[in-house]
């Protein structure tokens, strides 16, 4: 017999449940990613900028309003969609090895470089009011070549992809990206940022 108070909210309200997991996880995005870029903005301004103030808090709203404009359109809902209901269409439901590395290389080869970092690009392109040509062709690109992006991408998402296609329940999915990424988002930040 389980106490009144101690019953799990997945088990009383099911289905329910897991949207509200979901909805709650998708609007705390813009916020959860807003942090890391204040974190990476303050490391990097202290160690390697020596800029006034006026312009430091101008830099600091930029950045960072791109990374909630980021995490609100692509990393909250985009993701919730993707991962819990269009990759299981696509590979399957399955914890096997063969669909978690399936989806863990379509999710590095494909998404992640045709579709997740590019969108940040964008993203901030739009915000620093410069070309989406130029945040592309210029700055991924140098950014994939010069500051090792895909590599830090690879070495940290390929492992917890694993992790999250093989262990962790469907509805806590996009909430253990969001953990993770706090700290991907601080190193994508700095990276991002080198040459502003």
């Amino acid at each position: 017999q389980i106490a009144h108070g101690s019953i799990h909210p997945m088990i009383c309200f099911g289905e329910q449940s897991i949207t509200m997991t979901t909805t709650t996880t998708t609007m705390m995005m813009p916020y959860h990613y807003s942090i890391p870029s204040l974190v990476a903005t303050m490391v990097s301004l202290k160690t390697h900028l020596n800029i006034t103030t006026t312009t430091t808090t101008k830099f600091e709203l930029q950045r960072n309003f791109a990374f909630i404009v980021y995490g609100a359109i692509y990393q909250g809902m985009t993701q919730e969609y993707v991962y819990n209901h269009l990759y299981p269409v696509m590979f399957g439901t399955a914890t096997t090895i063969s669909v978690v590395l399936s989806k863990v290389l379509f999710d590095l080869l494909i998404q992640t470089t045709l579709l997740t970092l590019p969108i940040a690009y964008i993203t901030k392109a739009l915000i620093y009011r410069y070309s989406i040509r130029e945040a592309i062709f210029k700055k991924y690109w140098n950014d994939i070549r010069n500051n090792g992006l895909l590599t830090k991408y690879f070495l940290l998402w390929g492992p917890v992809q694993c992790i999250t296609f093989s262990v962790i329940p469907v509805h806590l999915r996009v909430g253990f990206i969001a953990l993770v990424s706090f700290f991907w988002l601080i190193i994508l930040s700095t990276i991002a940022s080198k040459d502003d």
